[in-house]
Order: structure tokens, then C-alpha cells, then sequence
């Protein structure tokens, strides 16, 4: 075999290994991607606002969020009915106490019909009034309107007891009916009827 006949053949050999070196790197397998995965922390977060923001968060914290966001709220709320409460409970200390000065009683027939005129206060003289019976409590009642002198002007129908002159009558007084009111005012007599107080009256007189 002379040169040429070698050096044809080691071309032919090299191209046939190349060849299949080709082949061989054509049908080998991709190379295998990493892929990294990233796994947000919560820890990381900044608190903004006063709570973990939205972002990146799992849903037994979004809920935790939501529920203190509610507390917030309710806290807000409550603080401002407490104020409102505050303010509404010292205005009413501030308010000056309603005062009821005792008046005089009256001597004349005249001087009366000026207190019943002028009485507008039942609940608060029931408070100074009452006493342990209905005839202390009426007794009292009658020394704040007429003086011992112009009651014994008086009689519950009119009639002297004495047969003597006759009195004037009461049970028809304007009076008769502020008593009724101040009674039904008092925690004890509130449910007094009419005729029980016409006798305790009769009595006074």
C-alpha cells in the first residue's frame, strides 16, 4: 500500500469519528436547570401602619391582620363613646342644683291663692314632706301653705264643729288638688285614693 492508499484511509477513519462524535452529542441529554426557589419570611416585613402589610403573607396571618384591624376599630369606637359619655356627665355636674326655697305660709285667704298660683314643684316638695303616716305627711303639707290662724278658718265641709258660726269649706280648695299631686309623688302615699285623704283631712281640721 503506498502513501496515498494510508493517508486516504486515516481521512476516511478521522471523518467517520467526527461524525459520530456528532451524532453522539446530538442525542445526549439536555443538561438539568436548578431552579431556586425563594420562600418570603414574614419575619422580614416592617410593620407598617401597625400591622404586617399584605404582601407575601400566608392566611393565618392575613386573618390575625384582619381580626386586630377589627379590634382597632372597636377600641376607636369605644374611646369615643367614652368621651361622649365624659363630657355629657360633667355638663350635668356643672349644672347648678335645682334649689327649692321654703316659702312662707300664708295668713289670709288672699296670700294662699297667690302660692297655688305660683306652685309649679310637686315632686321636689313631696321629697321634704313625707313622713312614716298619711297624717304627719298631710300635716306637714298644710303648715308650708296656711298658718295655724287661717286654718282654723277652715273645715273640711264648712260646718262648725261647735254648731257656731260656719267655716269655709276646704274640700273644694285648689289646694285640695296640689296635695293630691305632692302626694302622688311620695313613695308611700303615691296610691293614696281621694276619699282615704278626705278622712285624714277631716281630721287636721
Amino acid at each position: 500500500m503506498d502513501e496515498s492508499g494510508i493517508s486516504e484511509t486515516s481521512d476516511n477513519s478521522m471523518s467517520d469519528f467526527e461524525t459520530s462524535e456528532v451524532n453522539a452529542s446530538a442525542h445526549a441529554a439536555p443538561p438539568r436547570i436548578k431552579i431556586k426557589r425563594e420562600i418570603n419570611s414574614p419575619t422580614s416585613y416592617t410593620r407598617v401602619g401597625g400591622f404586617f402589610p399584605k404582601v407575601g403573607i400566608s392566611c393565618p396571618l392575613r386573618k390575625l391582620q384582619r381580626r386586630l384591624e377589627q379590634i382597632h376599630s372597636d377600641v376607636s369606637e369605644t374611646k369615643q363613646m367614652m368621651t361622649s359619655l365624659h363630657e355629657i356627665v360633667t355638663s350635668q355636674q356643672q349644672m347648678a342644683p335645682e334649689v327649692f326655697m321654703r316659702f312662707s305660709p300664708a295668713d289670709t285667704d288672699a296670700g294662699l291663692m297667690k302660692l297655688v298660683k305660683k306652685f309649679k314643684n310637686p315632686g321636689i316638695l313631696a321629697s321634704h314632706i313625707e313622713r312614716q303616716t298619711l297624717s304627719k305627711t298631710i300635716t306637714e303639707f298644710m303648715g308650708w301653705f296656711m298658718t295655724d290662724d287661717l286654718v282654723v278658718q277652715y273645715s273640711w265641709t264648712g260646718r262648725s264643729s261647735g254648731g257656731g258660726k260656719s267655716n269655709k269649706i276646704f274640700k273644694d280648695h285648689p289646694l285640695v288638688n296640689i296635695l293630691l299631686d305632692v302626694l302622688s309623688q311620695t313613695v308611700l302615699y303615691k296610691y293614696s285614693a281621694r276619699p282615704i285623704v278626705a278622712i285624714v283631712i277631716k281630721s287636721f281640721f
